[in-house]
């Protein structure tokens, strides 16, 4: 499944457990942070090495929310990874700016007939290729509201300008909300441990492991 790394100011997660999140949803990562009052930045659709440049970006006393896809619904493709504008038309833009965003991990496999239920929802889809859960998920939150995230199954980051919500069940996890902690066998696999120690933190000035 997904996963989401809900990061607070001056918290960063580890080369090795980026890595360990990229291995268990290898199909795209994304993140977004924000840059002022009214706008968050977001860039999504990269790989590994992408994502780590990226997480360069943003001052280290920004929050940032990093999402890791495993395509459980919809193509594997760039435009498909999180986040997802909340519009009512998302897009499947891979970078940007946004008033608020839209982040899911977990499958709700009523969303096609949610559409095919809903005229304006079928006009927001750009096609076959192009349609998920979660750009379903949000074209219906931009025109319904937040309450609907209550009444699905799933874990989910509303990331807005003032505040990061999150639904659904999460844990902590070195000084991180995070959605799940599937990739907990990986992380420990790299490291040879049978015992997780709390995870370092690095600050986006500091080099990281090559990948």
């Amino acid at each position: 499944m997904c996963v989401i790394l809900v990061c607070p100011a001056k918290v960063r997660p580890s080369a090795d457990l980026l890595r360990a999140c990229h291995e268990a949803n290898p199909h795209g990562a994304g993140v977004a942070w924000r840059v002022d009052h009214q706008r968050l930045a977001y860039h999504k659709g990269l790989d590994l090495a992408a994502l780590r440049g990226v997480l360069e970006i943003p001052p280290l006393d920004a929050e940032i929310v990093i999402h890791f896809r495993y395509a459980s619904a919809g193509a594997i493709t760039r435009g498909l990874c999180h986040p997802f504008p909340l519009r009512r038309t998302p897009g499947v833009q891979c970078h940007g700016a946004a008033r608020e965003l839209l982040f899911h991990n977990g499958t709700w496999n009523g969303y096609r007939e949610a559409v095919r239920a809903d005229d304006e929802l079928m006009e927001a889809m750009p096609g076959k290729l192009f349609v998920s859960d979660t750009y379903v998920i949000a074209a219906i939150v931009a025109r319904d509201g937040v309450d609907f995230l209550n009444t699905i199954p799933g874990r989910f980051v509303h990331f807005s300008p003032k505040t990061i919500r999150l639904y659904g069940d999460w844990q902590e996890f070195a000084g991180m909300q995070v959605s799940n902690l599937c990739f907990l066998s990986r992380l420990q696999q790299r490291r040879g441990q049978t015992t997780l120690w709390p995870e370092p933190v690095f600050s986006a000035s500091e080099e990281t492991d090559e990948p």
